[in-house]
């Protein structure tokens, strides 16, 4: 027979003070529905888009912290933002937003600081802090459904291939991206680095008719050895107000 014999016991007492940052959101207390914004179709794009920064904050000491407050920076923007203070008793949470939206410059690299603190000193501040680091990788702002809706035909300027998009809020296109395809054999068909392109975008006003709602400047096709095909996605940058 075996058997044990226990002699050294410990009574843990948990902390007066704690309060445990368990989760950070981008869209405050709305955060699920948020991502609605970016479906196929999207309502915005990644340039210049807007964020209410939050946090799921615990408390766990046993004693009620009454100035729980949540703050938020970015590194690269400067972007800081405190919320209103709320009370947590022990086992409470809450979801809390900072005050200000942040709103990110373009394409590039983030980091983000979120941390909690009350009046009292937390017994447990390791866990008061969590960072969040994304890339902005491209600025999206509509598609085109995949529907064979274009149309494409020559002129005096070249080239001209159309397609339809959906834009459902008031916005700045930055830029259109299309496919350009090595179709064929011949020298017909084909984008060429080195050539020019234009973006223009148009708006149908309902009866058919195509009114012009502004222009990019011509680009010059780059990344690759100049009079050979394209056979590849292509951004054609704008600044056109919708």
């Amino acid at each position: 027979a075996y058997g044990w014999q226990i002699d050294d016991v410990v009574l843990y007492t948990g902390p007066t003070n704690d309060l445990s940052l368990d989760r950070a959101y981008m869209y405050g207390a709305t955060d699920s529905a948020a991502y609605q914004k970016y479906t196929r179709i999207p309502e915005i794009q990644a340039e210049e888009a807007s964020f209410r920064p939050a946090g799921l904050v615990i408390g766990n000491g046993s004693a009620t912290q009454s100035d729980v407050v949540i703050s938020v920076s970015e590194s690269n923007t400067g972007y800081s933002s405190t919320s209103t203070a709320i009370s947590l008793a022990n086992d409470e949470f809450a979801i809390v937003e900072v005050a200000d939206d942040f709103t990110t410059d373009g394409t590039g690299n983030y980091s983000m600081t979120y941390s909690v603190a009350s009046g009292n000193t937390d017994m447990l501040s390791e866990n008061n802090e969590m960072d969040w680091d994304f890339t902005v990788t491209d600025n999206i702002f509509a598609y085109d459904k995949d529907d064979n809706q274009g149309s494409g035909w020559w002129g005096s300027s070249g080239y001209t291939f159309c397609l339809y998009y959906d834009n459902f809020a008031a916005d700045t296109v930055v830029g259109v991206q299309g496919y350009f395809p090595l179709i064929g054999t011949t020298t017909q068909y084909g984008l060429k680095y080195g050539q020019t392109l234009k973006a223009t975008l148009y708006e149908d006003d309902g009866t058919g008719n195509l009114v012009e709602l502004g222009s990019g400047g011509f680009y010059d096709v780059a990344g690759g050895t100049s009079g050979n095909f394209v056979d590849d996605w292509i951004t054609v940058p704008a600044n056109i107000p919708v």
